[in-house]
């Protein structure tokens, strides 16, 4: 996984595994939704490259165009792109500390058996209003 410090872009094999920082449940459910998202391409196309970003105009986020003009720069052939990490509640990036949440082991378990749910239904709402991330999938 490479991360472009000046935009925050993902760049992702989608044979290796999502990685980042946990600092509440938000991210537990980010990974499962990315990773559900990369078998699906896998599936689909075997292998290549996921770039991944914020949706949010946060600092150094980049919107789809952006996405999508930095992977063509990269030499890759965009075959898919869209919306990923689509919960039900709205965005909100905790930047200074971890939440008391994570203490409790089993309701960490719990959030993952309930947030897989979740994840196998997101097609019925992901979308530019709900999503927390875009992604661009390509090949060289």
């Amino acid at each position: 996984m490479i991360e472009n410090k000046n935009t925050s872009i993902i760049k992702l094999s989608i044979n290796q595994p999502y990685r980042r920082t946990i600092m509440g449940l938000g991210e537990i459910y980010e990974i499962t939704s990315v990773e559900k998202q990369k078998k699906i391409l896998q599936r689909k196309f075997m292998k290549g490259i996921m770039f991944l970003s914020a949706k949010r105009n946060y600092q150094g986020r980049v919107n789809f165009n952006e996405l999508k003009k930095e992977a063509r720069r990269e030499g890759f052939k965009i075959l898919a792109s869209g919306f990923v990490d689509s919960p039900l509640w709205p965005s909100r990036p905790r930047v200074d500390k971890k939440s008391p949440l994570l203490r409790y082991p089993w309701l960490v378990i719990l959030a993952k058996m309930f947030f897989n749910l979740l994840v196998f239904l997101e097609f019925i709402w992901r979308g530019e209003k709900i999503s927390h991330m875009i992604y661009v999938f390509g090949k060289k």
